[in-house]
């Protein structure tokens, strides 16, 4: 079953979840970057706790990321690990798909 659950946003992001009981998809739409890392985090903490399957996070809305972003995640697939689930990022734009092969987040964390 796939439900939606929207988690709202903060200026500048904007956050829903696919698949809440099954397979997660936090739909990432906007910038992620030092202004609103803290939404993101937030978010994906709160879905990565009750996950059973691998959280998918898709970044084909994300228009800017910064190191801030970046930071972000890796913090939260750190935090998936030690729950014993995987985050795979999925679609990112042209733009950020070259900061993550400039900051080798790409070698890093599972990309699709």
């Amino acid at each position: 079953m796939s439900l939606r659950s929207p988690t709202g946003g903060v200026d500048g992001l904007s956050c829903s979840v696919d698949g809440v009981h099954d397979a997660p998809c936090i739909r990432l739409t906007g910038s992620l970057d030092h202004s609103t890392v803290g939404h993101f985090r937030e978010v994906a903490s709160r879905h990565l706790r009750h996950a059973t399957t691998p959280v998918r996070v898709d970044l084909s809305r994300l228009h800017d990321i910064d190191s801030a972003g970046v930071a972000a995640l890796v913090n939260v697939s750190l935090t998936a690990k030690r729950y014993n689930i995987e985050v795979v990022l999925v679609s990112p734009t042209p733009i950020v798909r070259r900061v993550m092969a400039y900051t080798e987040l790409d070698n890093l964390l599972d990309v699709e």
